[in-house]
């Protein structure tokens, strides 16, 4: 998918037609040497008679989160006052003629400046709250004058609740651009180096201002709160994503077996269908999963559903993927559910949670009617498998457990199964080794031990 059909793509989902701006520019970080480190990211979009018309600002934080914020501007002279003319094109017609029949385009030679305010909904510094009010000011980066005096390209000024400066954060550029078409390599590979590398550098710099910030106790750090409805959250580990098949009972000599795991947001929208089918009431349910783990809406009916009878419709969307890690865990689906829709979790935002919930009594009260069912039906059956006790000899087992075991058929337990030890290897590891990686170390040792065994018995 090229910048093109995703800028298009962007645009209609925000109820916005792709042909009011038919050019586009966009400014950000280039990668380097396997580097990448794109804090923030411009789109500038222009009208048809090419004046800049609208912004589109990609926020990209330390958590692996993103937003993009869609903004329109508002055009003003350097010095802050209104443009003149402000209804009239950038291009002004002067005609050469009496009969006004042929004319010629005057170039834009004042350094117009482009204002506008907007709210940041998403964390992007852990000293800032979400919600704040951003006023940025924009140069046209196409327009050769916004380039002269040492001019700063972006500004954008973070407002307290009175109105009053309280960060800013300035982008400007000390030497002339180049133009790559007629640019020489070493000009490129020393453009690429002077950006990237000052980009590089600034994380360990940003770490040590905010640590000495932090004891100094100048200004409080705030922990990262969920993300709201609209940004792309961190990108989900292998036990939580969907459709990752796991490797995991592998053969010390080498052969693999057939099993396709399904992740945890599987067995989760398998417990859903299950729990709305078996609802007795009038109900609709609409769930969007996680958009890191799976972009697939369902809308989901319990059998009693009539739409004639105004039934009770219920939508909830995923925001943090490690829910579905944490909901295994869980003994009760209703504390489970009631504790991931309570806003608040973290000072810097009061009203983002891990589920966001249309009807939250409803949401709650969804669970709590069907965990009697599984209960009984856990009690008649009694079997859970002794790999889950295992596991768990130290909690209670969880009532995704006690559905798995219980509804799902053996080899569905199988996968379940091997997404727990996926989940209990990322743990232990930090995340940083997959059961793949570990049960490759082990067998490579294994196949040493029995090559040298062999060795020193035929010496």
């Amino acid at each position: 998918m090229d910048l093109q059909i995703k800028l298009h793509k962007f645009l209609k989902e925000h109820n916005e037609d792709p042909g009011k701006w038919p050019y586009a520019y966009m400014l950000s970080v280039p990668r380097f040497l396997w580097w990448e480190r794109s804090v923030v990211t411009w789109w500038y979009l222009y009208s048809p008679s090419k004046e800049l018309d609208a912004v589109i600002t990609e926020i990209n934080n330390s958590f692996d989160e993103k937003r993009n914020i869609l903004f329109r501007v508002q055009r003003t002279n350097t010095l802050g006052n209104p443009a003149r003319n402000h209804q009239q094109p950038v291009d002004l017609k002067e005609y050469l003629d009496k009969g006004r029949r042929v004319c010629s385009l005057n170039p834009q030679r004042e350094p117009y400046a482009y204002r506008a305010t907007w709210k940041k909904d998403i964390f992007a510094s852990p000293f800032e709250k979400v919600g704040d009010t951003i006023s940025t000011t924009f140069m046209d980066p196409v327009t050769p004058a916004s380039w002269s005096g040492n001019r700063s390209l972006s500004n954008m000024i973070n407002l307290d609740p009175s109105g009053s400066p309280r960060t800013i954060a300035r982008l400007k550029c000390k030497v002339p651009p180049i133009d790559p078409s007629h640019a020489s390599s070493f000009q490129i590979f020393r453009l690429l180096l002077t950006w990237t590398v000052n980009i590089t550098l600034t994380t360990p710099r940003i770490l040590f201002i905010a640590i000495r910030l932090h004891i100094m106790n100048l200004m409080r750090m705030m922990d990262r709160p969920d993300i709201r409805p609209g940004s792309e959250p961190r990108r989900a580990t292998n036990g939580e994503r969907q459709d990752t098949s796991f490797r995991i009972l592998h053969d010390v000599f080498g052969l693999v077996t057939d099993l396709f795991n399904r992740a945890l947001e599987h067995f989760f929208r398998e417990y859903l269908e299950h729990i709305v089918a078996s609802n007795p009431g009038n109900l609709e349910v609409t769930y969007i999963p996680c958009k890191s783990v799976s972009k697939t809406t369902t809308c989901l009916r319990s059998t009693q559903y009539s739409e004639e009878n105004h039934p009770m419709l219920l939508k909830f969307e995923v925001m943090d993927p490690a829910f579905y890690s944490r909901i295994v865990n869980s003994s009760n689906p209703c504390i489970a559910m009631a504790k991931e829709t309570k806003p608040g979790r973290s000072p810097a935002d009061a009203l983002a949670s891990p589920v966001i919930a249309s009807d939250i009594p409803l949401f709650v009260q969804l669970f709590d009617v069907t965990i009697k069912e599984i209960r009984n039906h856990d009690k008649a059956s009694f079997g859970l498998s002794s790999l889950i006790f295992s596991l768990r000899r130290w909690l209670t087992p969880s009532f995704m457990d006690c559905f798995v075991c219980n509804v799902l058929p053996p080899h569905i337990q199988e996968d379940y199964i091997s997404c727990l030890i996926q989940l209990w290897v990322e743990k232990v590891t930090w995340n940083l080794l997959s059961p793949q990686q570990i049960y490759s170390v082990i067998r490579a040792a294994v196949l040493q031990w029995v090559i040298c065994w062999i060795l020193f018995c035929i010496i």
